[in-house]
């Protein structure tokens, strides 16, 4: 059982085992986070978009130390991963516009893969054909609760791409594991 503290009376509530991720992001009025200890995970690639979608090759990074690389990551062993934001930035790579579209794909029983549901598509294109001409987009995917989107162990993650065929894209995913 877990307990949430109430910060105005007092007054504990015991939440069962299965609820417990939910409470996890539970602010008490004095502004600190009651809940599970939380591993920042960021996953980063730097790549060439196609016109055919496919899987982008990711790098995990958790509590900012860089893992083994990989079109589908896992998420650790008997943790949650929540979704906190997405950004993408395309630069063009000579004197043609340039655009990519990302899409956000888990797999929850093994590898994520161009078919796999998707949970966030994001997209940016330049506006004009001159060399090194950035654009860039970020959204945010979860809110806080009760708005998280959230995925456990085995689950895995990735990212598709599709675009005009020239390099110089980014993509990064954060969240957190708990």
């Amino acid at each position: 059982m877990a307990q949430i503290k109430g910060s105005v009376s007092g007054a504990n509530a015991d939440v069962g085992a299965t609820s417990k991720g939910v409470f996890t992001e539970i602010i008490a009025s004095d502004g600190k986070n009651i809940g599970a200890t939380k591993t920042v995970f960021v996953i980063y690639a730097t790549f060439t978009a196609a016109t055919t979608e496919a899987m982008i090759t990711l790098t995990p990074s958790r509590n900012f130390v860089n893992g083994a690389t990989g079109t589908s990551l896992t998420i650790t062993a008997n943790k949650r991963f929540v979704l906190l934001g997405l950004s993408i930035t395309t630069r063009n790579a000579g004197a043609a516009v340039q655009g990519v579209v990302v899409r956000v794909r888990v797999n929850p029983s093994g590898a994520a893969i161009t078919t796999s549901p998707v949970v966030c598509v994001l997209g940016t294109g330049t506006f004009s054909a001159t060399a090194n001409v950035v654009s860039s987009v970020a959204t945010p995917i979860s809110c806080g609760w009760p708005c998280l989107i959230e995925m456990a162990d085995p689950a895995q993650i990735g990212i598709s791409q599709v675009g005009t065929a020239t390099a110089n894209n980014d993509v990064c995913l954060w969240g957190y594991e708990y």
